[in-house]
């Protein structure tokens, strides 16, 4: 399918938007990057039962009680996490919204731009199956899903485009995991390494946000669950503890697709140490949280850019992240 196809493909599903046409939901990082990137952006207000403040980025904040006086207006929801998108589909419903109708997601709001540069990044356009298959596992997940809609359609695409083992060094509850075993399931199966604590932060760095603290970001799955969610595919193999520590009883492999997604500093200088050097030529090193809002994981960005200075970094607001092509 070409970039027109799937743009016209998209078109019939969104509606025109002009300046207030539309109503965003949701006080995310997502729509503060795209905020921050689209100034002539179509929205009134934007809508959040939680967030304190008046205004989100410039945006009046309301609450959901003003929707009944505004059912000529599309809403687009911006939540990170699939349980926060799920739990605003059923607010929504009991309102009569309709998904695909009068409402959509930011995936489906963005995909035009993101498929572009998923074509700069690989030769050739994102695919509207995957996002299908994203979507499709991000509404039904029992499972948080935190990596965001757009970054698992990504991490698809990237394995897709690749050979060689892989890892994820962050997994939460394992959730990423199934959506990109299932994946590699169908086709030539192929290591798949994940790492995690399964205990939340270890000793986090003066780069990392002063407001979390060890054990922040535990999942709300256990060790023990994760693993056997995980065990029904023979291809991964879970290591459990700290890196860089887990990374000592590898086998040496080479690796067509590595993803960080730690969260802090130290954690993502360490991977990167280790897995740069063992990542094939046209291999993938996706990065998550290199975009961070204020506050926010800003040591990921440090790391990157202390070690990868000359690298390009293809930019990927959609996802909160970055990617890095090895090209020998």
């Amino acid at each position: 399918m070409t970039q027109s196809h799937i743009d016209e493909e998209y078109n019939r599903q969104m509606p025109a938007l002009t300046k207030g046409e539309s109503i965003a939901w949701g006080c995310s990082k997502l729509l503060e990057f795209y905020l921050q990137n689209n100034p002539d952006h179509p929205f009134e207000f934007v809508i959040d039962s939680y967030y304190e403040g008046d205004t989100f980025n410039g945006l009046p904040i309301t609450r959901p009680s003003v929707l009944s006086a505004h059912k000529d207006k599309a809403i687009m929801i911006f939540a990170v996490s699939s349980r926060a998108v799920q739990a605003i589909l059923k607010e929504l419903q009991q309102q009569g919204r309709i998904l695909g109708m009068d409402v959509f997601l930011y995936s489906d709001f963005c995909w035009s731009g993101f498929s572009q540069k998923v074509e700069t990044l690989t030769g050739s356009p994102a695919s509207p199956a995957f996002h299908a298959i994203a979507k499709s596992y991000y509404l039904n997940s029992v499972l948080n899903v935190a990596t965001t809609l757009s970054g698992s359609v990504l991490f698809l695409e990237l394995l897709k485009r690749t050979s060689g083992s892989v890892a994820e060094v962050g997994i939460f509850n394992g959730s990423n995991v199934i959506l990109g075993a299932r994946h590699i399931a169908l086709g030539e199966e192929r290591p798949f390494h994940a790492f995690d604590t399964f205990e939340g932060f270890p000793e986090l760095s003066h780069h990392d946000p002063a407001n979390r603290a060890v054990g922040d970001m535990k999942g709300d799955a256990t060790f023990e669950e994760i693993r056997d969610n995980l065990s029904i595919f023979p291809f991964v193999r879970i290591h459990k503890g700290e890196v860089p520590r887990t990374f000592e009883s590898l086998p040496e492999e080479k690796y067509g697709l590595v993803f960080y997604d730690c969260d802090l500093y130290q954690p993502a200088l360490d991977t990167f140490e280790y897995f740069w050097k063992r990542i094939l030529p046209g291999g993938y090193l996706f990065i998550h949280d290199y975009f961070a809002e204020k506050g926010g994981y800003v040591g990921v960005r440090k790391a990157v850019n202390e070690f990868f200075p000359n690298e390009p970094k293809a930019e990927f607001w959609e996802t909160t992240g970055c990617v890095i092509r090895k090209t020998q």
